[in-house]
Order: C-alpha cells, then structure tokens, then sequence
C-alpha cells in the first residue's frame, strides 16, 4: 500500500512538473513570437551603414582621355581616385521589408603635366576634378531567419548629379561624355548583399549591385 501511495505521489510531481515546464515553454514561444523571434531584424528595427564602394568608372574615363590629351605623351600623371562614400538609413516596417534613404559621393581628382595649347613648348600642369552625388529612396526585402545574419536584395531610385572642373580647354571628348552623362539624372540601383552582427547592434555588411559602385561594405548599426 505504501509502495503504491509513494508509485502514486511520484507521478503526480512528475506530471505537475512537466505541465508547468510546458507551458514556461509556451509562455516563451508567445513572447518570441510577439518581438519576432530570433531574427536579427524585424518591424521597427532601424539599420544604418556608413560603407566604402568601388568602383568610380569616370575616373578612369578621365585617365584614358587625359593620357592621349593633345596627341603627345603626358608626364607628371598623378590620380588621386576616392571612389564612393556610402551612407544609408533603413527602417523596417515589417519583419521583411524596410524602406530608406542612400546617399553616395564619389570623386576623382587628376592631373598632369602638358604642352600649352597655345603651341608653344612651354609646359603647363593641368588639373581635373568630378565629383558625382547621388541620393535614393530605397526598398529592401530580408529573408534570413538568423539572430545575427542578415541578407537582403535591394532596390532604389533617385537622383543622381554631377560636377566637372578642368584647367585643359582642349578636352572636349571628356566633356562630351560628362554632358551625355548628366542629361540623365536619374539614379537607379538592383543589388543584394548582407549585415553579420557580431554584438547586439555592431555588425559588417557587404554588397553587390548595378547602379553606383559595383562593390560596397563597412559598418552597420541597428537600433
């Protein structure tokens, strides 16, 4: 009798135990499910990247054009290529999609040593500088489930804009193309990459696309 009473006793912790095990485990589940559960992004998140991006494809049209300038070989050739600084701000209206604002600058600075257009022998040192802004309204979908990796594919459109100096009065090639490329200025961007969070909010991100530099990553921030 008192084997089966002590039998009895036993099961009946057991089963309370494993009851109330069940349902801390349902009270969990509830809460994840409510904040999103363990991904690294989800609705209200906001993620910033301040990255570096290559590359600028006019500063090499500026080094072709100017390498051949005047029909004579340039000397004194120095190119100082900044390629794009990159910065953008997202903010996730659902668990999947997040809306935001790019901006990029990119700039190439170049100059050289050439005879003077005038025909003479006399030697003149020559400076170029483009810079080109470009700023987008972006959209994004996540599809990763992961608590600290988040990849992504990115669209964006918007604005772009285009500055040239030059103290050459000869390179009208050079000029023909920047005009053709400002009579656009609309900036439209396709790509796809990712952000791994190493702590709560500190991560890298990297990116690949068309439109603006083919190549971008750096520092990501979520809040």
């Amino acid at each position: 009798m008192i084997k089966n009473l002590t039998i009895a006793a036993l099961l009946l912790v057991s089963t309370t135990s494993f009851g109330q095990a069940r349902d801390t485990e349902k009270e969990k589940a509830a809460v994840k499910g409510m904040t999103g559960g363990g991904r690294v992004v989800k609705e209200g998140t906001i993620l910033i990247n301040v990255d570096y991006g290559f590359p600028f494809w006019l500063g090499s049209l500026v080094s072709n054009v100017n390498s051949s300038s005047g029909g004579a070989a340039v000397t004194g050739v120095s190119v100082k290529n900044l390629n794009h600084i990159c910065g953008k701000a997202e903010y996730m209206v659902t668990d999947k999609v997040s809306v935001g604002l790019e901006y990029t600058y990119a700039q190439v600075a170049f100059s050289y040593e050439d005879y003077a257009n005038n025909g003479s022998s006399t030697v003149i040192t020559y400076n170029d500088l483009i810079v080109k802004q470009r700023a987008l309204i972006n959209m994004g979908i996540h599809f990763g489930e992961s608590d600290k990796f988040d990849p992504y594919m990115a669209f964006g459109v918007g604005y772009k804009g285009l500055s040239y100096r030059t103290s050459n009065p000869s390179l009208n090639d050079l000029r023909d193309a920047i005009d053709a490329y400002k009579a656009i200025p609309v900036a439209i961007r396709i790509g796809g990459g990712f952000r791994y969070f190493f702590t709560e909010n500190i991560g890298v991100n990297a990116e690949v696309g068309i439109g603006g530099p083919l190549v971008q990553g750096g520092i990501s921030v979520k809040f």
